[in-house]
């Protein structure tokens, strides 16, 4: 019997279906048939019935038939029971600790008729983007890099013994290390690991430069506690989506791989030009003048990676660079997608708990978002409306060292008024307060009614 039901258990296998209105596909270990439209695997994590996917008018959904291991859907697990909503796309585990990694592609083939594609896929990167053969060469390199505990403050020149401080606690100035690894290890074959540069909750930044081109670009490494096979899975999609933008103000990302066997990292543009964020801490808040300059081409951006199918989820600040800004401002932003549902996976929560004290920005999600609801322009719009706040005060809307509470003070508490003495017009004061709205219907609906209220001022 087994042999009459389509199977998945080599990589790069693939099954079709085509599903009428109301048709259900079962993927499962069962080897007898249980479904008209059935998919066989082979796996100790995979249960007997495991997940089902189901075709109706809007599209496919997916529901996990209460199997052992649980099923996770584009790096986010999904609850026994509930429908969810299947991307084309989407990728799919089975099994917390499984082997069993699907890539579901769909396809509308008219007359109500779903066409389903079931790959066995991993999350793993494609061999000729890998740079093992360089690992122990680029593991000693990093590990000279983060255990160089010297820091220097370059405006008082004050040293610090603990590679935790980033800020110099006196002006507010960014850290330089004191001692650093010679550049020239190479990473990922073909760039050549110039210096550190910084480290957040999710990532570490490190300067290198192309050995053909001869020109620069930042890599970040995800933190290899952080990601597990399902937010591994994510961290890939987010890099390919983003990958496909092509805008002036989104910052370009050229590769992703594995930098040394646990650890992986994202090549992108590297900016000489300060973030907002850098520019707050060295010239405080900034005038509506200069925020609407900043963020009509931000919005720009966002209204056309929208259109894209890409929405960014957490804009703060220092995602946000800018050259030129008291005549024809350059703007790129950054980090398209990746912290989506990578932020409320389990080995982010651990990282961010340990480490939010030391680096950890406040983060700047929608209430919706923590309450598992799916991104939309509204939430990107309410994101925006942390920037627009933070960019004309100086402070974050909401900051705690407790990082759930920075997320229950999103979902829950309204934001402080904006300083009555700030030099900030009444029509910016009133859009960043509609941005900021718990309710998504009560903010700006689309984009581009945000940027004719910016363009009006």
């Amino acid at each position: 019997m087994t042999a009459t039901i389509p199977t998945l258990n080599d990589q790069n296998s693939q099954v079709r279906f085509d599903l009428k209105k109301g048709e259900s596909l079962l993927i499962g270990r069962t080897p007898t048939r249980k479904s008209a439209n059935q998919i066989f695997i082979q796996d100790i994590t995979v249960s007997n019935t495991h997940v089902e996917l189901f075709a109706h008018p809007e599209g496919v959904s997916a529901k996990d038939l209460k199997s052992t291991n649980g099923t996770a859907l584009d790096g986010e697990w999904i609850r026994a029971g509930i429908s969810v909503p299947v991307r084309n796309g989407s990728l799919m585990l089975l099994g917390k600790k499984g082997t069993a990694f699907l890539q579901v592609f769909i396809e509308p083939n008219g007359d109500g008729i779903q066409s389903v594609t079931v790959l066995r896929t991993s999350p793993k990167i494609d061999e000729e983007t890998e740079s093992l053969d360089d690992d122990s060469e680029v593991a000693k390199w990093l590990k000279d890099s983060r255990e160089t505990e010297h820091s220097i403050c370059q405006i008082c020149q004050k040293t610090f013994d603990d590679k935790r401080i980033l800020v110099c606690p006196a002006d507010g100035s960014y850290l330089k290390r004191k001692e650093e690894p010679k550049a020239g290890a190479i990473a990922a074959k073909h760039y050549k690991l110039i210096s550190w540069v910084g480290k957040g909750s999710l990532t570490e930044v490190y300067k290198v430069e192309h050995i053909r081109l001869g020109r620069p670009y930042a890599l970040k490494v995800f933190h290899s506690g952080v990601h597990r096979e399902t937010e591994t899975a994510h961290i890939i999609q987010s890099c390919k989506a983003w990958a496909l933008l092509q805008h002036s103000s989104i910052a370009s990302i050229v590769e992703w791989g594995w930098l040394t066997k646990s650890e992986l990292f994202l090549v992108m543009e590297f900016f000489q030009s300060p973030n907002v964020a850098q520019m707050l801490k060295d010239r405080g808040p900034l005038s509506t003048a200069e925020v609407v300059k900043i963020f009509l081409p931000v919005c720009g951006a966002l209204k056309y990676a929208h259109s894209q199918g890409v929405f960014h989820s957490n804009l703060k600040l220092s995602k946000i660079y800018v050259s030129n800004l008291k005549a024809h401002p350059v703007v790129k932003i950054s980090d398209f997608g990746l912290t989506d549902k990578l932020v409320r996976s389990l080995g982010w929560i651990r990282a961010t708990l340990r480490t939010r004290d030391q680096y950890g920005d406040p983060l700047t999600t929608s209430p919706e978002y923590w309450q598992g609801e799916e991104r939309t322009a509204v939430s990107d719009i309410y994101v925006i409306g942390c920037a627009l706040y933070h960019a004309l005060t100086g402070v974050p809307v909401f900051e705690s060292k407790r990082t759930m509470e920075t997320i229950a003070a999103h979902i829950y508490t309204a934001p402080p008024p904006m300083p009555a003495k700030a030099d900030i017009q009444q029509s910016m004061r009133d859009i960043v307060e509609r941005c900021l709205k718990k309710q998504p219907e009560q903010r700006f609906q689309t984009i581009d009614e945000l940027i004719a209220a910016l363009e009006a001022i």
